[in-house]
């Protein structure tokens, strides 16, 4: 039977073609259309629009295939084939490597399925011939299932149900399905953006960040997802001739520059070669991109001031997920929570400050709890804070302040240029000095106890708020400055 598909309006299709020609047109005199596809944003949203249908026909397939083993799966098949109902698509707003989608019945839209686009190549990569190996969704398929079983009452993984190969216009791609997680459907980010972190959630993320750090499963041997690395590796080079730059620079107003002169050029260029060479190591299973954004929890109001009922958690995007260095995890789930101190202090927002700093700290302890209750000695949680300082600074000097990634999402609307500037500069100084803390090789943070590692990284960042608040106070307070903008939601339930 003919399956009752609900199919894009062919003039929304006709047009989005249009568009992405049209803008592919427009650089192709400096730049290939790959190229263009990791530098206009436009093209990716109208790219978007168009591979739905290659989303939607795929996922309906694999419903009347896989309906047997899976119960969701099985219904949609069973409204499908009956033509009783239609499967209706949306996108899901974030994401800088793939293109994600929500896919659900139109009358019954509480039987959904979240579905991945995957491509050879990273959006975030500004290195257009990077390859980024699309065995990673396959492992992420294998690594997801393993980590879903892990916790089985609520467990904070998504199960996943397929992953296929599909092909468009002669390219190479890939769909995993799994299930859809109405039970957290908003980017843990929002929380840190509102500066009110609901506190039942960092147990549960501690407590997943370290099962996955300690899980010893066979299927994880050291060479387990390691072609994920090869898409990283351009981000060192690019790190170096930042470095170069910085050092040359003339600026006296350029606060990083002037860090990095302080510094020197060469100490700068060892910590890039220290962590790439981190990079490498293979201590254990890690999540390796568990900032905010990968971390989806129960949708608080429009104004920030209601949690959900249960404090519920879901860590998704599990493709990056290899045998790595110990400490990248927990570095990873800090970066954004620095990111919106800092702005906060920008905003003069006491309270957000006080909020984020404790919830950080309260994420460490119940992480270190759970090593500590699985025999790990004080040495190794020495080692793994440190390590974790260091892919925080690497993280926030690189995605956030080199590249501007996420920042878009900062609490910031309503700031001048200026203030925004000073903002930025304050986001650089503070992770290159964490970045240092954590990598450095010169001898004097290698004694420091775990105590005292604590204390230098609370240092680092009271120097760039007691900067920022002094802004803050000669700046003209807007009432707006702290509420939740609708444009900012991130929730995947609207499909923004």
């Amino acid at each position: 039977m003919r399956l009752s598909i609900q199919r894009l309006q062919q003039d929304e299709v006709d047009q989005a073609e249009v568009d992405v020609n049209v803008l592919l047109d427009k650089t192709a005199s400096t730049s290939t259309s790959t190229e263009a596809k990791h530098l206009d944003n436009e093209y990716v949203e109208k790219d978007k629009i168009i591979k739905k249908k290659l989303v939607i026909d795929t996922v309906a397939a694999y419903a009347k295939d896989l309906s047997s083993q899976n119960q969701v799966l099985a219904k949609i098949s069973d409204a499908l084939e009956e033509k009783d109902d239609e499967l209706h698509i949306k996108i899901i707003s974030g994401g800088y490597t793939n293109y994600s989608y929500k896919l659900y019945l139109r009358d019954r839209p509480d039987v959904a399925v979240f579905a991945k686009l995957s491509f050879p190549y990273a959006l975030w990569n500004k290195d257009p011939d990077a390859y980024h190996d699309l065995i990673r969704t396959n492992n992420e398929h294998t690594v997801m299932k393993k980590m879903s079983c892990l916790i089985k009452d609520h467990s904070p993984v998504a199960m996943p149900f397929f992953v296929a190969d599909v092909k468009q216009d002669d390219a190479d791609m890939k769909i995993l399905c799994t299930e859809w997680t109405s039970r957290a459907d908003e980017q843990f980010a929002m929380q840190w953006v509102d500066g009110k972190i609901d506190q039942r959630v960092l147990p549960k993320l501690a407590s997943m960040l370290a099962e996955t750090n300690c899980c010893e499963d066979q299927d994880f041997d050291d060479d387990f997802n390691n072609n994920i690395r090869d898409c990283c590796y351009s981000v060192f080079p690019m790190l170096r001739d930042l470095f170069e730059q910085l050092a040359s620079s003339t600026d006296n107003t350029d606060r990083v520059a002037q860090l990095v002169k302080e510094m020197e050029k060469d100490t700068c260029l060892a910590l890039v070669d220290d962590c790439e060479h981190n990079f490498n190591e293979r201590q254990v299973l890690i999540h390796s991109d568990s900032h905010a954004f990968n971390t989806l929890v129960e949708a608080t109001a429009d104004d920030g001031n209601e949690f959900g009922p249960d404090g519920a958690l879901v860590v998704v995007d599990w493709e990056m997920a290899m045998v790595g260095p110990i400490g990248r995890d927990v570095g990873l789930a800090w970066t954004w929570p620095v990111s919106c101190l800092l702005a906060h202090s920008l905003l003069g927002n006491q309270e957000a400050k006080t909020n984020i700093s404790e919830a950080m700290a309260l994420l460490w302890d119940e992480y270190a709890d759970v090593l500590r209750s699985k025999g790990e000695d004080e040495e190794f949680l020495r080692t793994t804070y440190r390590n974790s300082i260091a892919w925080l600074g690497w993280f926030v000097f690189y995605v956030h302040y080199v590249n501007g990634a996420q920042t878009e999402f900062l609490p910031i609307e309503n700031v001048s240029e200026a203030d925004r500037s000073e903002l930025f500069q304050s986001i650089g100084v503070a992770s290159l000095k964490l970045f240092d803390l954590g990598f450095s090789t010169q001898g004097y943070y290698d004694d420091l106890s775990l105590d005292e590692l604590r204390e230098e990284m609370e240092l680092i960042l009271a120097e760039e708020i007691d900067y920022l608040d002094l802004i803050a106070k000669f700046r003209t307070r807007n009432p707006d400055d702290f509420n939740r903008k609708s444009n900012l939601r991130l929730s995947a339930i609207d499909g923004r």
